[in-house]
């Protein structure tokens, strides 16, 4: 597997590490499973990381049975379909978080990141929607910096990610995906020593 690969994944695994939240233990074992799985995708074992996915949404439906108002679930159960690359089936999930309450920054964010992943423009208006009900929200400002950056608008992107340092400064997930950014703008040494800083905060 190249670094770049390796990079890529551990990105997407602080991504669920910083987003998903656990209040019962059989939460914190759906978050478990969740890590298992993404050291398993490090490893190369895709089937194995999927079946490790799936016990963990397995965990999340049935806590759902019986807590189907409790937002964090339905938030958590959306970046596990993510993680199995259901990507609709996570933007239904969220957008019944939202239907539940919609002024939850936190379900916004998610949708805009899920939406990223299929439609980049539509998730600037997740974003922007988040940033609204909370203008100091640093998941908003990356994840809206992870919109510029994949429409190859760098130096916005890294105005936002800037923005969300200097509110949280020990935001490791901005400063890897500052780090990714200006490695493809070809600033190497700068990615490297933002990669490093990231890392201490993971």
């Amino acid at each position: 597997m190249s670094i770049k690969n390796i990079l890529h994944i551990s990105a997407i695994s602080l991504v669920l590490a910083a987003l998903i939240t656990c209040a019962t233990s059989q939460e914190n074992i759906a978050d478990d499973w969740i890590k298992k799985g993404y050291e398993q995708k490090m490893n190369g074992s895709l089937k194995e990381a999927n079946e490790s996915f799936e016990k963990a949404l397995e965990i999340y439906d049935k806590a759902l049975e019986s807590n189907p108002k409790d937002i964090g679930l339905w938030d958590n159960k959306s970046f596990v379909l993510l993680s199995l690359g259901r990507t609709e089936e996570a933007l239904r999930t969220l957008d019944e978080a939202i239907e539940r309450n919609p002024e939850t920054p936190k379900a916004w964010n998610n949708k805009g990141f899920a939406i990223d992943l299929i439609r980049g423009n539509e998730a600037l208006q997740a974003f922007d929607k988040a940033l609204k009900l909370d203008p100091r929200n640093t998941e908003a400002l990356r994840g809206k910096g992870n919109v510029y950056a994949s429409l190859k608008r760098y130096d916005k992107a890294l105005e936002l990610y800037d923005k969300a340092i200097e509110i949280d400064p020990g935001y490791g997930l901005a400063l890897m995906d500052k780090g990714r950014t200006l490695a493809s703008m070809g600033m190497i040494d700068d990615a490297i020593k933002c990669f490093q800083q990231g890392s201490q905060y993971a």
